[in-house]
């Protein structure tokens, strides 16, 4: 690690958090916070956020995986409440690391986060969003914008492929049949 250049720790860091999908959530706070808890187990870090999000009304499955409808659901959130999630999500990985059993490993983690990402004071949320997002359209918003990363992605872009090849087959088929 200290052989390392400067920029091979950012190319790193970029890689890190492209591989995880880390650098698609929109808020730069909770983005660095999801990026630090990634480091230590990246399924553990999406499985809690995930359980985070399901007791903020969303009903994600625990995967541990961080696809389109975690992270649309992140983004929805964090518009909507952002000093909530970031502390309840602090909260829960703490939660989680002291689960773990290591005091040393604990301590050293805390100290961490307490250093780096303190608790969000309250008052940084905006008081009221202009409109209630829904995380369904924002799904649909990043399949549209080219974001097929996840295995649910790839399922919907073999099907829609498929149906289309399928009418176009039909389309052929059909006017090959007209007597011109």
């Amino acid at each position: 690690m200290k052989n390392l250049t400067q920029t091979q720790a950012w190319d790193f860091m970029d890689w890190w958090g492209n591989r995880w999908r880390i650098w698609e959530i929109y808020d730069q706070d909770f983005a660095e916070l999801v990026f630090n808890a990634f480091y230590g187990n990246p399924s553990a870090a999406a499985k809690t956020l995930q359980l985070t999000l399901n007791q903020r009304g969303y009903t994600l499955a625990p995967d541990g995986i961080m696809g389109s409808k975690t992270l649309a659901a992140v983004n929805v959130e964090t518009a909507k409440d952002k000093t909530g999630l970031y502390n309840a999500y602090r909260e829960a990985w703490l939660s989680y690391l002291q689960s773990l059993g290591n005091p040393t490993y604990t301590a050293g983690w805390t100290n961490r986060m307490n250093t780096f990402f303190p608790p969000l004071p309250a008052g940084e949320t905006p008081a009221t969003p202009s409109a209630q997002p829904n995380y369904q359209v924002e799904l649909w918003q990043r399949r549209f914008s080219g974001m097929f990363k996840s295995s649910d992605d790839a399922i919907w872009v073999w099907t829609a492929l498929a149906l289309l090849f399928g009418l176009i087959a039909i389309l052929y088929f059909r006017l090959k049949t007209i007597d011109l």
